[in-house]
């Protein structure tokens, strides 16, 4: 018989998490213009959680890139040492981004092939949900995370 193991999140709601460290808060610093996510930058500490969280700007900057460019946002222990995130933008009815949806698991569970496997249902969720504030995806998108 195998090893079986659990894994437990709790979080409350409303709980805040850095946006340096998490998908979600990734997704979010993205839709944020250039001047405005330079201005976070200047007055956010860059706080180390794991040994994987991005400290050093240039690296947040590159990623944070590569973000807007896929529209998709992971997480690979960055605040959590023991979980994988993946999330992607939820749109409003202007193209803005209203929010993120996002998944998350253990990483002993969830490889990263599965991870980025199952961010195509967490994009589909978010589709739905964008449709859902009446955005349509043949309009012409807001600049950030277009």
């Amino acid at each position: 018989m195998g090893l079986v193991r659990s894994f437990q999140m709790v979080d409350r709601t409303g709980a805040v998490r850095p946006a340096h460290a998490t998908a979600l808060g990734k997704v979010l610093l993205a839709a944020l213009s250039t001047s405005q996510l330079e201005r976070y930058l200047e007055t956010c500490e860059l706080r180390k959680f794991t040994a994987k969280t991005i400290v050093e700007k240039g690296a947040l900057l590159r990623e944070i890139g590569e973000v807007r460019r896929k529209g998709l946002a992971f997480d690979d222990g960055e605040f959590d040492s023991e979980a994988r995130c993946a999330a992607v933008p939820v749109r409003d009815f202007t193209g803005r981004v209203a929010g993120a949806i996002g998944m998350s698991g253990p990483m002993w569970r969830l490889s990263l092939r599965a991870l980025q496997e199952k961010a195509k249902h967490v994009r589909a969720a978010a589709v739905e949900l964008s449709a859902e504030l009446g955005f349509q995806p043949q309009r012409e998108l807001a600049p950030s995370l277009a």
